[in-house]
C-alpha cells in the first residue's frame, strides 16, 4: 500500500514540475560582446518593471537583450516571484546570481505568475531576450 502513495505522489510532482527548453543565455554564448546594465538598487519587497524602457543591446540579427541588475544589502539568495509576466512568444527571461550561476529560461508558457528557481548573492542579474 505504501508504494501506490509513493508513485502517486512522486507522479503528482512531475506533472507540476516546470518543464522549460534547453536556452542558454546569449552573454554566456558570446562573452566577447559588451552588454549595457541597467542598475536598480532593491529597496522594497515589489519592483515594477517595463523591459521597452530600458537601454538594450542588439544580438546579431536575432534580437534584443535587456539586462538590469537588482543591487541589495538585504537578501543573500532566494526566490523571484513574478507577477504580472506579460511576455511575447520567443521571448526568454534568465535570473543570474553569483558566479554566472543562472536559472531559466522563463518564457511565455509559464503563465504569467511564477516563482523562479533559487539564486544566491547580494546582486542578481535579469536578462531578458526579445526576439
Amino acid at each position: 500500500m505504501i508504494n501506490k502513495y509513493f508513485i502517486i505522489i512522486l507522479f503528482s510532482f512531475s506533472i507540476r514540475s516546470q518543464i522549460a527548453p534547453d536556452y542558454k543565455p546569449y552573454s554566456l554564448l558570446s562573452p566577447q560582446m559588451s552588454y549595457y546594465d541597467n542598475v536598480i538598487i532593491y529597496k522594497s519587497e515589489k519592483i515594477n518593471l517595463e523591459f521597452s524602457n530600458l537601454n538594450k543591446n542588439i544580438v546579431e540579427d536575432l534580437g534584443f537583450i535587456y539586462r538590469i541588475i537588482i543591487k541589495n544589502d538585504i537578501v543573500n539568495s532566494g526566490y523571484l516571484n513574478m507577477a504580472e509576466f506579460n511576455i511575447p512568444d520567443g521571448a526568454m527571461l534568465f535570473i543570474f546570481g553569483r558566479n554566472n550561476s543562472y536559472t531559466g529560461p522563463y518564457i511565455k508558457s509559464l503563465g504569467q505568475e511564477f516563482i523562479s528557481g533559487r539564486f544566491f548573492g547580494n546582486d542578481i542579474v535579469l536578462e531578458y531576450f526579445l526576439p
